[in-house]
């Protein structure tokens, strides 16, 4: 019982975001930059749709509205996941190299050079992003479970969810999705998009017995990655969990300042 956001996990979470807010700064880099790039892309070309819309479609863009959807489990569950995830020793370890990075912070110096050995490596075989996950893989294997593969699976879910909403998975469909991750999870993602597209044939999974069976499937793989042993009040209540599984979560644009006069 009692709120996650405080405790243990929270704690461990406040230390690690600020030793993320900290490397950032060293390296002059925004966290999350894509997902604001992201975010301003799609408001701005639905402000264009809107313009569009009264004006007898004058704008090339007057036709396609823009939808953001949140696709991506709420942080509060990866924490909570993440910590469940771990034993004593483990919970001992992480805490432990959290508060030596906040104590002994490396300076730009030390994580440019890092990051130039392994972007300078000849061999082709080692990357930047797949050299970090094997790092949090080699040390903390259920944490780079929780983070990386279980949000794999999430994400890909939920674009398989908004593409049925969206009738998608036709040829003549002509609707577009873009998704915006963090490139970690890339690789992941297209490999349970490309088995799912394999399982489901070339009809996209629509009509017949075989569109329930895989919506079915849908929700059993996102419940898989939503439970936790904790009670997190604000997801217990209400039916929130489960409709974590079920439901689609879009953005509502009507509550930004000065929408109906776009």
């Amino acid at each position: 019982g009692g709120d996650p956001s405080g405790g243990s996990v929270g704690r461990v979470a406040d230390v690690y975001s600020k030793m993320q807010a900290d490397i950032a700064d060293r390296l002059n880099v925004t966290v999350g930059g894509e997902l604001r790039q992201a975010y301003r892309s799609a408001l701005s070309q639905h402000r264009q749709y809107v313009a569009g819309a009264t004006d007898d479609g004058a704008h090339p863009r007057g036709s396609r509205p823009c939808a953001i959807v949140l696709g991506d489990r709420p942080v509060q569950i990866t924490l909570v996941r993440t910590w469940e995830s771990l034993r004593l020793w483990g919970k001992i370890k992480l805490v432990a190299a959290l508060v030596w990075g906040r104590l002994r912070p490396p300076s730009e110096k030390e994580l440019r050079e890092w990051m130039e050995s392994v972007l300078c490596d000849r061999t082709g075989e080692s990357d930047l992003l797949t050299k970090s996950i094997e790092d949090m893989s080699r040390h903390f294997p259920s944490v780079k479970t929780v983070i990386i593969d279980e949000r794999d699976e999430y994400m890909s879910a939920k674009l398989e969810q908004t593409c049925r909403a969206l009738g998608l998975g036709r040829v003549e469909d002509s609707a577009v999705l873009v998704a915006v991750v963090g490139a970690g999870h890339c690789p992941g993602m297209v490999r349970r998009l490309l088995l799912r597209t394999g399982e489901r044939g070339e009809d996209g999974g629509n009509g017949g017995g075989g569109a329930t069976a895989t919506m079915t499937s849908l929700e059993e793989r996102i419940r898989s990655v939503v439970g936790t042993r904790r009670r997190i009040p604000w997801l217990d209540e209400d039916g929130v969990r489960e409709s974590l599984a079920e439901e689609i979560v879009h953005f509502d644009y009507s509550c930004l300042k000065g929408y109906e006069g776009w």
